[in-house]
């Protein structure tokens, strides 16, 4: 740990983060999005010690706009989920659904399950990928038809493919029309079996209209299912975060992210530098923790307890492999240091001497229904418990 510049000690440390703590009327705390539920649970019992706590998500690569285009449209928070095994037509609107974006390993089998032919290369098994993608990508070289469009001809390929759709003839159409005529014919002659996926960095306008097309082709519920609760936590817009800072808060937790480095159009230290107090907690000295009047370094992830809800209905153990080597400890253990400070009684660490004693107790009432040691270790020996289980499909709030 490191307090104004200097080397110092976690009893330090913890000592002047929960002074400004009790002292503040006002508290910003900037997270990464990937908090699993034991971690929000102790970051929830702390907003309940602290006055004037906000909590923020922060991902230098990510845009929230999307997820909210996709909230407007469906009516609530979630996002949808390809099911490739059972597509017998996919369109890829710049999405490297095979590469890096999304559930990627997930999504390679399950295409792969399609693509399984016994001899007969028109096997009715057999899918067919087609890609509109401007650079080449690991799921457009496995295309059956690879559609070059730019990005900014994007939004209109996807446009005039719902018009197609609708009866209506488009005239302007970005790439080889007898692909497109012949993409068209193949989403017509298989509603219900045909899904279209729209990529990560993709503007919100190609995302809704992937979802129009994809009600217009029957695939909610068939090839395309919904996760209403989503491991990964909605991100705030930077305009959003900028404004928090803007009100100069008596305290900025940053925890597990580095907006000084990758916050979109710079600036970020000069906004940080109006808070009374800031706390950067992270695996390395780097832009963010190096302006921080505290620095305090975190375990990885290998030497760290956690937990994730990857479905509904299902629960993984994330289980340290050593303990830290160097010192470091994880966020959530630090949340729970300065929480136990703060509000020693709270429901959410009360009985619990560290993260792991946390991560147990909620299993054991949240997941396992039982307090008996046998069914903890049994979790542990196969790291996931429960079975996904089915959600509905929420309706489109604007006219296929």
């Amino acid at each position: 740990p490191r307090v104004d510049g200097a080397q110092s000690t976690w009893v330090a440390a913890d000592a002047k983060v929960v002074a400004a703590l009790k002292a503040a009327s006002s508290v910003v705390v900037l997270t990464r999005s990937t908090l699993g539920p034991s971690e929000r649970a102790v970051l929830d019992g702390l907003k309940g010690a602290v006055r004037g706590f906000r909590h923020l998500v922060h991902e230098g690569a990510a845009d929230p706009a999307v997820r909210g285009a996709l909230r407007e449209l469906h009516g609530q928070d979630g996002l949808p989920v390809p099911d490739l095994s059972k597509a017998r037509i996919v369109l890829s609107l710049g999405a490297d659904f095979l590469g890096t974006d999304g559930e990627s390993l997930g999504a390679a089998r399950d295409f792969a399950a399609g693509r399984v032919v016994d001899g007969d290369p028109g096997a009715e098994g057999l899918s067919r990928l087609y890609v509109a993608e401007s650079a080449m990508t690991t799921t457009g070289s496995n295309a059956d038809h690879r559609i070059p469009v730019k990005p900014s001809q994007m939004q209109a390929f996807a446009v005039a493919l719902l018009d197609a759709l609708g009866g209506d003839t488009p005239q302007d159409v970005p790439g080889d029309r007898a692909v497109f005529d012949a993409l068209v014919k193949d989403l017509r002659e298989n509603q219900g079996a045909a899904i279209v996926i729209a990529g990560d960095t993709q503007q919100p306008p190609i995302h809704a209209a992937a979802a129009l097309l994809n009600g217009a082709l029957e695939a909610p519920g068939k090839t395309l299912r919904w996760h209403p609760e989503p491991p990964m936590q909605p991100v705030d817009a930077p305009r959003v975060i900028a404004d928090a800072l803007k009100a100069k808060p008596d305290v900025v937790l940053l925890l597990g992210v580095n907006p000084v480095h990758d916050f979109p159009g710079g600036g970020f230290a000069e906004l940080l530098a109006g808070a009374k107090l800031a706390v950067g907690h992270g695996q390395t000295l780097d832009e963010t923790l190096s302006v921080c009047g505290v620095a305090l370094p975190s375990a990885h992830n290998l030497e760290s307890w956690n937990d994730r809800s990857p479905w509904p209905g299902v629960d993984t153990l994330v289980q340290p492999l050593i303990a830290p080597l160097y010192g470091g400890r994880q966020e959530a253990e630090s949340l729970l240091a300065w929480g136990r400070m703060l509000a020693p009684d709270a429901s959410a660490w009360k009985d619990a001497a560290d993260f792991h004693d946390v991560v147990k107790a909620r299993w054991q009432a949240e997941v396992l229904g039982s307090t008996d040691e046998a069914a903890w270790e049994d979790a542990l020996r196969k790291g996931i418990v429960g079975e996904m289980r089915s959600t509905t499909y929420p309706e489109l709030r604007v006219p296929r």
